[in-house]
């Protein structure tokens, strides 16, 4: 498993350009003369991922890592600029220069990367398409759901994959799409349709979110498919691209080396290599990427190691209470681990 992950993270961090493209280096110079990160948000929110407070501002764990990418390039988190988009509108606001990345739980496919001209990032999240059932329908499994109506996000992944898998099973369904992921919901809570299926965390987070309702939800226990969510951005950009890539890693580094926003400032004085280099206190960290070496320390100190981020937003800090699974680190019994900081 672990030589796969490997493989896969070697895959994306050097990545193939396209001629449709834009060229190298456009995109974070773009960024750095804008003096902000466009970033897609998802119309509505998702909760755990992309929720707006009472101030109009986002959190949540996409929004995190997309406030890190805004860290490492401009050195504030409040750098990054969010823009609403529904699931069909983010190809083509990211094809059009409308965003710079996507950071929508967003499943990392061949068509995707093949067709669309898009890139793909190190995965940051790894999850499958479920069915999420009220408990009073007594169905214990996605092989019961025999002429069932099933609320979808439309544009999706999930449309496909449950439509697939039902047909392998010979079950008959009717497929109800929607454009924005809220009126599924709000459809499928309504009655409209008898399950909801969409990517598991998000359906546990929307059970978890509804658990004091009259009739409790729970997620059916067939994955059809375990997916690695990554950023995408425009094939083509390799140095935005590379970029990316080692934000994302420098967040599971800092875990793995027990680096957190409240130690930070102990830990930039320690004389372990690896955290020097990643402290930026030893030179050259940021020489490749076209940053300063002290942007993973900048990341860090204002968002958090990969773990903070996790915990705050979707776990044991947050209303969802949500384990890991395979996003746990390496060493924890998961996939999830950087590249060598070298």
């Amino acid at each position: 498993m672990k030589f796969n992950i490997a493989l896969i993270c070697g895959l994306l961090l050097f990545g193939t350009a396209s001629h449709q493209a834009v060229a190298q280096g456009a995109t974070l110079d773009a960024i750095k003369q804008r003096g902000a990160l466009q970033c897609s948000t998802i119309s509505g929110g998702s909760p755990g991922f992309f929720e707006l407070d009472d101030k109009g501002r986002w959190h949540g764990f996409d929004s995190d890592m997309c406030r890190a990418v805004a860290t490492a390039i401009l050195g504030s988190p409040d750098k990054a600029n969010f823009v609403p988009l529904s699931w069909p509108q983010r190809f083509p606001a990211l094809q059009s220069g409308n965003v710079d990345i996507v950071v929508n739980h967003t499943s990392w496919t061949l068509q995707r990367n093949s067709s669309l001209g898009f890139q793909f990032t190190l995965p940051y999240f790894f999850g499958g398409t479920q069915f999420m059932i009220k408990k009073s329908a007594n169905v214990a499994s996605a092989t019961q759901l025999n002429g069932a109506t099933i609320c979808v996000p439309a544009g999706t992944t999930t449309e496909r994959l449950a439509a697939d898998y039902l047909t392998s099973k010979g079950v008959q369904f009717k497929m109800l799409p929607f454009e924005k992921t809220e009126d599924a919901r709000s459809a499928y809570v309504a009655g409209r349709c008898d399950t909801i299926a969409g990517w598991g965390p998000t359906l546990a987070v929307f059970g978890a979110r509804r658990a004091n309702d009259a009739s409790p939800h729970m997620v059916l226990p067939e994955v059809l498919t375990n997916e690695p969510v990554s950023a995408v951005v425009r094939q083509g950009d390799e140095k935005f691209l590379i970029l990316v890539n080692w934000v994302i890693a420098s967040l599971i580094e800092a875990e793995e080396l027990g680096i957190t926003s409240a130690n930070i400032e102990k830990m930039k004085d320690d004389n372990d290599p690896r955290i020097a280099r990643l402290m930026g206190k030893l030179p050259g960290l940021g020489k490749g990427i076209g940053l300063r070496d002290t942007w993973a320390y900048d990341v860090v100190k204002h968002i958090g190691n990969y773990g903070e981020i996790f915990e705050r937003n979707l776990g044991s800090q947050s209303p969802y209470k949500l384990t890991r699974g395979l996003t746990k680190l390496w060493k924890d019994g998961g996939v999830l681990y950087a590249p060598v900081f070298d």
